[in-house]
């Protein structure tokens, strides 16, 4: 795999992967993201490290930690709707707007409208994030 750092080989990222799932599994969250940032750290163009990752992120309450691993995952896969759809959710919930956002999604939007609009909101929300940094 081109994505996967010298020295390190597929059977390593499996582990990490496979430890980061039991972990999950037995709500050891914190040994569960330890695993998961190694695998992402071995393997950087492998989506689903990155989702993985960001699910415990938001198992643990950190929504705006998950945001950039969720962005890497669609960069990566950019056919992966349900990250679309999670980002949209995450995007309302940061903002604030989770009705009329949704009102639009389950209103007959295709999964391109949602993926542009899920784009268009994540763009505005880290544009405002950054911005209110910079007021600090």
């Amino acid at each position: 795999m081109l994505g996967i750092l010298a020295g390190a080989n597929q059977k390593d990222i499996d582990s990490h992967l496979e430890m980061g799932k039991k972990f999950l599994a037995a709500g050891q969250l914190a040994d569960a993201l330890s695993h998961y940032h190694a695998a992402v750290d071995l393997d950087p163009e492998n989506y689903l490290t990155y989702f993985r990752r960001a699910t415990v992120f938001l198992a643990i309450g950190k929504s705006k930690s998950a945001l950039p691993d969720l962005e890497k995952v669609l960069q990566i896969k950019p056919d992966f709707h349900s990250v679309c759809s999670l980002l949209l959710y995450l995007y309302c919930l940061l903002t604030r707007c989770i009705g009329t956002a949704f009102i639009q999604i389950f209103c007959g939007s295709s999964p391109q409208q949602i993926k542009f609009f899920c784009i268009e909101r994540f763009l505005n929300l880290k544009y405002n994030l950054v911005h209110a940094n910079s007021l600090q």
